[in-house]
C-alpha cells in the first residue's frame, strides 16, 4: 500500500511515516510539504499513485482545499484522502463531509490505531 502524507508541518509528516510504517513497514511513505509539491509530484506519477493521501488543510499558499480542487482536474486512478488536521472547526467537517473526493476528516497527531482502521478491508475495497 502506498500512502502520500501532505503537511507544511515536517514533525507531522514525521509522525505519520512513523505511524504507517509501525503498522506495516512494507507500506510506501512518500512525504510533500506543500500542495504544489504534492500536486507535481502526482502528475509525474500518474502510472503510481498513492493508495491514501494524508491531507492536512492549513498549509500557506496553497491549502488542502485548493489541492482538491487542483486534484479533481488530475486525471488519475482515485486515492482514498483523508483530511489529518489540527482542527477541530466544525464548518471544516462540515465541508469534508460534503467533498465526494474525501473519505474521512480526521484529527492530529496520525495514531496507529487511525491506520489500522484506513488500511481496514472495508475502507480498501477488498
Amino acid at each position: 500500500m502506498k500512502f502520500l502524507a501532505i503537511d507544511d508541518n515536517s514533525v507531522d509528516l514525521m509522525i505519520a511515516r512513523a505511524a504507517v510504517q509501525r503498522f506495516n513497514p512494507d507500506f510506501e511513505v512518500i512525504t510533500s510539504a506543500s500542495a504544489d509539491e504534492a500536486l507535481h509530484y502526482l502528475k509525474g506519477n500518474s502510472e503510481a499513485v498513492p493508495d491514501v493521501i494524508l491531507l492536512d488543510l492549513n498549509m500557506p499558499v496553497k491549502t488542502g482545499w485548493d489541492f482538491l480542487k487542483e486534484y479533481k482536474n488530475l486525471s488519475l486512478k482515485p486515492s482514498r484522502i483523508y483530511i489529518l488536521t489540527s482542527s477541530i472547526n466544525e464548518t471544516e467537517k462540515n465541508m469534508a463531509d460534503k467533498e465526494p473526493l474525501v473519505t474521512d476528516f480526521l484529527t492530529k497527531p496520525l495514531r496507529l490505531e487511525t491506520i489500522q482502521k484506513i488500511c481496514s478491508p472495508d475502507r480498501s475495497g477488498s
